[in-house]
């Protein structure tokens, strides 16, 4: 018995140990589950705050990215709350209205600078908040008026933002400057109202057609261009046929085709009667407006009667030339028919002298038995009225030799062959100097000689020119005051002109149609000549297709100046290298 006792103890300790161990393993196992749990807490914890911060900083990324667009964008773009209080704006928007954002942030949107001149747009912004604000997306077109008068036009808009449960919590009110939209629009129709009144009103046909040529619009004129009373009839013949000559249509596309755009192509037309006019066809492409063909545009002119002019003009320039040329051959015969006469007058009138003179004395002794007052009459007659009879006929009919033989120099001018070539004209008109040397120096005249370009010209024709106005130049400069002769030239963009000018006696204005007359002398006849030379001068230079005019004042002094076309450079004129 005592030793089954003393072996009690002992089991009841293994077996509290064996408890203990039960449970320490449990606590084991169970501090290891917690820890596995922990763990795995602390990981999702981990996750999350890394979850979190990707998530600010990606809201940071994205509200950076939304502060650049919202300042940096051309358009206006602000938040306000549901009653219209302005709460940000972009720089774009605080740039229109010309202030600081601290002056405009915190207020009504309809109070701030942008309408301050406008009541009628603070009204009507009013009423946009107020629909905005109760859901409803608003969009329409306001005006900014400037203090200088000049308007901004905005597309507006007002777009409201809900929160999750579908309340309005913001509005973002929008807006994009269309001011030079606008005004490019007005432009444009102003454009068009231009482009159909000169539709509308041109006289030419103004007209867009298929390239079968049927008509796709046309004006009023081609109306009575083709002879119709309504477009709806002129429509239902293409213009195609109504070419008298179909090869000029061809030609006229085939030009197009190349060049893309012709400039008054010549071509005959037929109207609705029959008749044919003349007409000038100036027509390009282009592609319609879907793309699947081309349309012809242009104009068409009706020249039928310039073409009649022209045609008349030719006809009286051939009149002209023939009435030129018969005029020419009458002067040249009349001039050249009346020398004969002339040199008979002279010859007889010679010999009634010399027939006088042997009479005389044989008279005087006949008088001698007359009595004493007949026989003085007779004397006197035989000596002194017949004499000076004849010394007039003779003088006369010297006189009358030198017209004829002006008029025969001044047919001459206009029938002789110009022989064109590069002339130094300075040193032709120093030679035409040099033969007036004396007389410069007697009336102590001063000749100034400017710029002198060269011409291209025939020599003796600018030979008597300048001889003639320079020769006139000098007779005519006034006694007892120091003369002065400017000579000088210009070389224009078609002409070179020439001038030459003097103080002079002058001419007075009612003397100054005699100018240029044949045998007409203007001022005082104390200076000899025939008054041909500046008709010879005016000839010449409308030989040479130039023009020549004078100006003169009297006691001041007259300026000539003539000019002398370019094309002569090329071989043109007047009648220049052919014999008229």
């Amino acid at each position: 018995m005592e030793e089954s006792d003393s072996g009690g103890p002992v089991r009841m300790l293994q077996a509290q140990v064996a408890a203990l161990n039960d449970l320490l393993a449990v606590q084991e196992q169970v501090v290891c589950e917690e820890s596995a749990r922990l763990e795995q807490v602390l990981r999702e914890r981990d996750e999350q705050i890394q979850v979190r911060a990707r998530a600010e900083k990606t809201l940071r990324e994205n509200e950076a990215k939304f502060r650049a667009i919202f300042d940096q964008t051309f358009e206006f773009i602000g938040l306000m709350t549901p009653d219209g209080t302005l709460i940000d704006a972009n720089p774009s928007a605080l740039k229109l209205a010309g202030v600081e954002a601290a002056k405009v942030l915190g207020k009504p949107f309809w109070d701030t600078p942008w309408w301050a001149h406008s009541p009628e747009m603070q009204d009507k912004l009013r009423a946009a908040v107020g629909e905005a604000a109760q859901g409803r997306f608003m969009r329409f077109e306001a005006t900014h008026p400037e203090p200088d008068g000049s308007v901004h036009y905005i597309d507006f808009s007002l777009k409201p933002v809900r929160d999750e449960n579908g309340h309005v919590v913001l509005l973002i009110p929008e807006g994009r400057d269309i001011t030079e939209s606008k005004k490019a629009q007005e432009r444009l129709r102003e454009s068009e109202n231009r482009y159909h009144e000169f539709f509308a009103m041109s006289r030419d046909c103004v007209f867009i057609t298929n390239k079968s040529g049927n008509w796709i619009a046309s004006n009023d004129a081609a109306l009575e261009m083709f002879g119709y009373d309504s477009l709806e009839e002129l429509y239902q013949v293409p213009i195609s046929s109504r070419y008298v000559h179909p090869k000029e249509r061809s030609a006229l596309l085939s030009m197009i085709e190349k060049q893309g755009h012709v400039k008054e192509h010549p071509a005959q037309l037929r109207r609705k009667d029959g008749t044919i006019i003349d007409a000038l066809i100036t027509s390009g492409f282009r592609l319609n407006e879907d793309g699947s063909g081309r349309e012809y545009y242009g104009t068409i002119r009706d020249i039928t009667a310039r073409k009649r002019a022209e045609e008349n003009v030719r006809r009286y320039a051939a009149q002209l030339e023939q009435a030129n040329e018969e005029v020419k051959q009458f002067a040249y015969i009349v001039s050249h028919d009346l020398r004969a006469p002339l040199v008979n007058l002279k010859g007889f009138a010679g010999e009634l002298r010399s027939s006088l003179n042997t009479l005389t004395p044989v008279l005087e002794a006949a008088l001698s038995h007359l009595a004493e007052e007949r026989a003085k009459e007779g004397v006197k007659a035989a000596r002194e009225e017949m004499s000076e009879a004849l010394g007039f006929i003779d003088s006369s009919a010297t006189q009358m030799d030198h017209l004829v033989n002006a008029l025969l120099t001044l047919s001459r001018l206009g029938r002789r062959e110009l022989r064109l070539e590069a002339l130094n004209v300075e040193e032709l008109v120093l030679a035409a100097l040099n033969g007036l040397a004396h007389q410069i120096d007697s009336a102590t005249a001063h000749v100034c000689l400017g710029a002198l370009p060269d011409v291209v010209a025939d020599r003796t024709s600018m030979e008597q020119i300048m001889g003639n106005i320079l020769g006139n130049a000098v007779k005519y400069l006034e006694p007892g005051r120091p003369g002065r002769i400017e000579i000088f030239g210009e070389r224009g963009e078609t002409a070179t002109t020439f001038i030459v000018r003097d103080n002079g006696r002058g001419i007075a204005q009612e003397d100054m149609f005699k100018v240029f007359a044949p045998f007409r002398r203007a001022g005082k006849q104390n200076v000899p000549g025939e008054g041909m030379g500046m008709a010879y001068v005016q000839a010449l230079v409308r030989r040479h297709g130039g023009q020549i005019h004078c100006e003169s004042e009297l006691g001041v002094g007259t300026t000539f100046t003539f000019s002398l076309p370019h094309h002569l450079d090329k071989g043109g004129g007047h009648g220049c290298g052919a014999t008229d």
